[in-house]
């Protein structure tokens, strides 16, 4: 009975300076984030604010209807200008970044964008030669 009470004495002695161990570690952990500067063991997390680059860029990213006026304009997109990026949208798209040497993912980010965006411009009518000039 005597070995029994000893044996739970020390179980309940590691349990509670185990406990009181990790306790204290994540006081540490959660003391040194908030009030002390870290020291050299400690890793760090690095939170950055968005530029003003990245939130201009957001800013300018497209609809899908514009995406697929510009696809239309640059003769890859022959497809109903609904605002679906369906199969034959990301195919023009795919086709768009191919020609451009670009990451052909179907995606239209800022890099594609800059390159697409060229085409959802009005193009500027061109007088022919062969046109005839009225007074």
């Amino acid at each position: 009975m005597n070995k029994n009470i000893f044996f739970l004495f020390i179980i309940g002695l590691i349990f509670v300076f185990g406990c009181n161990k990790k306790i204290g570690q994540a006081t540490r952990e959660t003391t040194s984030k908030t009030e002390s500067p870290l020291t050299e063991n400690e890793p760090t997390v690095s939170v950055s604010k968005p530029t003003e680059s990245t939130s201009s860029e957001l800013a300018t990213l497209p609809s899908s209807q514009e995406i697929q006026q510009a696809l239309k304009n640059a003769n890859l997109f022959q497809g109903k200008i609904d605002g679906n990026i369906g199969p034959k949208t990301k195919r023009a798209i795919k086709e768009f970044q191919t020609r451009n040497n670009l990451n052909a993912d179907g995606k239209v980010g800022s890099k594609t964008w800059e390159k697409l965006k060229v085409y959802l411009k009005p193009q500027e009518e061109i007088p022919s030669k062969n046109k005839e000039i009225r007074d």
